[in-house]
């Protein structure tokens, strides 16, 4: 595939997106092929390596691209026509069109190699979106990308921040969410969903400038982070985030605690959790509070906070914690000591 363009006189981009290795697969592509002049790309990357790579790609001083996504957009190099996806089926389908984007910007014929691990049982939905980037190949795709995303995962952010109307108004989300919401009550199929609440937690949390620099970027990780709703759907983003652009800073590490947080004090073992006056109080409901073990309960809590206090009220067990040093990592790990008392309880 590669050594097929240079022989042509033309360049490749090699999309591998982990951050963590991409070094040592530029450097089994630079032995592969040693005729080829090798670059890398990525987001952890100041501003200025970055510049000067995408230049010296640019000016032909390098053959092929070893890159992340942040290929994605912006990036118009004619003379760039074959691209190579590793681990196609773990991005989403309207982000592997844009990424496909990035070839086939002459008249030259381009190439999209979209490979995944040998032998990977791949589920339902990763087998529909390779099957739907295959399908839709010619000039003009976007629209039909856009509905078969749509109907494979449901409604997304697909159409971004550019469309018009209504729909620009409200965010394509919550359109999505207010249309389903008229089709249910119409149908007499409507369904309560409780959303996490955001809670009041004064953290000192944001994505720095140097962990990642597009603002775009920034923008989406932060509505990923806050519309979890799940533990599960929150260990998947900041594995992703790692994987792109490394080990958590501080910062981002408190918006992820944050919404950890957040999630697990909407557990059925919980009440109700407020804010008093510099401290937490965590309510837990009256089933809970009677088949909870009280020394177990009491020793846990006293390891991990300093001066807690424990109360029962109306047959309820309060816990109050001072929010003071890390009180919120303690929180979130007596918090996964509470639930998982709670299912193995069920």
């Amino acid at each position: 595939m590669i050594e097929r363009e240079l022989g042509r006189k033309g360049q490749v981009f090699y999309l591998h997106n982990q951050t963590a290795n991409i070094e040592s697969v530029a450097n089994e592509i630079a032995r592969l092929v040693p005729q080829a002049k090798i670059g890398i790309g990525h987001g952890r990357m100041s501003k200025d390596e970055l510049e000067k790579v995408m230049q010296s790609f640019v000016d032909k001083e390098y053959d092929v691209l070893v890159c992340t996504t942040i290929i994605e957009t912006g990036i118009d190099i004619p003379n760039a026509n074959t691209i190579i996806i590793e681990n196609a089926d773990r991005f989403g389908l309207s982000q592997l069109y844009q990424i496909k984007g990035r070839v086939g910007r002459s008249e030259r014929l381009a190439y999209a190699y979209l490979l995944y691990a040998k032998n990977k049982q791949m589920n339902e939905e990763a087998t529909k979106r390779l099957k739907a980037i295959k399908e839709f190949a010619q000039l003009g795709s976007g629209y039909k990308i856009a509905m078969r995303d749509l109907s494979i995962r449901g409604s997304g952010d697909i159409l971004g921040g550019e469309q018009a109307g209504f729909i620009d108004t409200v965010g394509f989300d919550m359109y999505m969410k207010i249309l389903q919401e008229a089709i249910d009550e119409k149908t007499g199929n409507k369904k309560e969903e409780q959303e996490v609440p955001v809670q009041n937690v004064p953290v000192d949390g944001y994505i720095p400038e140097n962990y990642v620099e597009n603002d775009m970027a920034k923008l989406n990780l932060y509505q990923r982070i806050y519309k979890a709703q799940h533990l599960t759907q929150l260990q998947s983003i900041e594995k992703e985030l790692q994987d792109l652009y490394g080990k958590l800073p501080r910062e981002v590490a408190n918006i992820v605690l944050k919404r950890q947080y957040e999630i697990l004090c909407t557990e059925p073992f919980i009440d109700e959790v407020k804010d008093v006056g510099g401290n937490v109080e965590i309510l837990l409901t009256q089933q809970f509070s009677n088949h909870i073990a009280g020394d177990w309960l009491f020793e846990l809590v006293n390891r991990l906070f300093e001066k807690p206090q424990l109360k029962y009220v109306k047959n309820e067990i309060v816990i109050m914690i001072p929010t003071i040093g890390q009180w919120l990592p303690h929180t979130i790990e007596l918090l996964n000591e509470l639930k998982n008392k709670n299912e193995q309880s069920l």
